[in-house]
Protein backbone atom coordinates (compact mmCIF):
# COMPACT_ATOMS: atom_id res chain seq x y z
CA UNK A 1 0.00 0.00 0.00
CA UNK A 2 2.02 3.06 -1.35
CA UNK A 3 2.23 5.73 1.22
CA UNK A 4 1.75 8.33 -1.11
CA UNK A 5 -1.62 6.93 -1.82
CA UNK A 6 -2.29 7.67 1.48
CA UNK A 7 -1.12 10.44 1.93
CA UNK A 8 -3.21 12.07 -1.21
CA UNK A 9 -6.93 10.11 0.04
CA UNK A 10 -6.10 11.72 3.15
CA UNK A 11 -5.66 14.74 1.96
CA UNK A 12 -8.78 14.66 -0.07
CA UNK A 13 -10.89 13.46 2.48
CA UNK A 14 -9.63 16.24 4.74
CA UNK A 15 -10.35 19.13 2.54
CA UNK A 16 -13.96 17.22 1.69
CA UNK A 17 -15.19 17.30 5.09
CA UNK A 18 -14.19 20.92 5.82
CA UNK A 19 -15.88 21.61 2.87
CA UNK A 20 -19.00 19.86 2.96
CA UNK A 21 -21.08 20.56 6.31
CA UNK A 22 -21.00 17.16 8.26
CA UNK A 23 -25.04 17.09 8.08
CA UNK A 24 -24.49 17.16 4.39
CA UNK A 25 -22.57 13.96 4.15
CA UNK A 26 -23.88 10.53 4.47
CA UNK A 27 -21.74 8.42 7.02
CA UNK A 28 -22.28 5.36 5.45
CA UNK A 29 -21.64 6.61 1.67
CA UNK A 30 -18.00 8.06 3.18
CA UNK A 31 -17.31 4.51 5.28
CA UNK A 32 -18.19 2.49 2.33
CA UNK A 33 -16.10 4.31 0.08
CA UNK A 34 -13.27 4.35 2.29
CA UNK A 35 -13.58 0.48 2.85
CA UNK A 36 -13.97 0.38 -0.90
CA UNK A 37 -10.49 2.18 -1.20
CA UNK A 38 -8.88 -0.04 0.70
CA UNK A 39 -9.95 -3.12 -1.31
CA UNK A 40 -7.91 -2.21 -4.03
Amino acid sequence: FPLKAVKVMHTVALRTESSLPVSITPPTQFSAHKVRFLEF
